[in-house]
């Protein structure tokens, strides 16, 4: 994965870079993130893009610099249901940890 986020930069220009779980909603490997973050040129956004969570959120932003957050703060934490802004404030608060 280092490898690959270095061709990213360097090779394919990436303004950022997103690391993600297997498939929607799930976590991404926290090592994967500081691989990745690690690997990069200082300044290059790194950003989590699936199962972030209230529980979560502290752990990846002790590397990412940011998240792309959908499921978790859905009704029922279910992609389909509307946005449960509770659900929102709290993420929030926790990110700020």
């Amino acid at each position: 994965i280092r490898d690959a986020a270095k061709a990213a930069v360097y090779r394919g220009l990436a303004d950022a870079l997103i690391v993600t779980g297997p498939f929607t909603g799930e976590e991404a490997d926290l090592s994967d993130v500081r691989a990745v973050k690690e690997a990069v040129p200082e300044g290059t956004p790194v950003l989590v893009g699936s199962g972030v969570t209230e529980e979560n959120i502290g752990a990846y932003m002790e590397w990412a610099d940011g998240v792309i957050v959908g499921t978790s703060v859905k009704v029922g934490g279910v992609v389909s249901n509307p946005v449960d802004w509770e659900r929102v404030a709290r993420l929030v608060s926790a990110g700020r940890g």
